[in-house]
């Protein structure tokens, strides 16, 4: 989670160097580039890493 966070910061960053105001599949490439690192950056990780804290708090079977 703590990639995610940093990787936010960091591409909000330099994607307000070209001016990019928005995120999204635009036809645009810079806005489209940044929309495909940050998807796979941002949202990617943070998805995988609440899935394994929910398995982790799955209840353990006893043997």
């Amino acid at each position: 989670m703590l990639l995610a966070a940093y990787a936010n910061w960091l591409v909000t960053l330099i994607k307000s160097g070209p001016a990019v105001h928005s995120v999204g599949y635009l036809g645009e490439p810079v806005n489209d580039v940044v929309f495909g690192v940050l998807t796979v950056l941002v949202v990617l990780p943070t998805l995988a890493a609440s899935g394994l804290w929910v398995w982790g708090l799955r209840p353990l079977k006893s043997s």
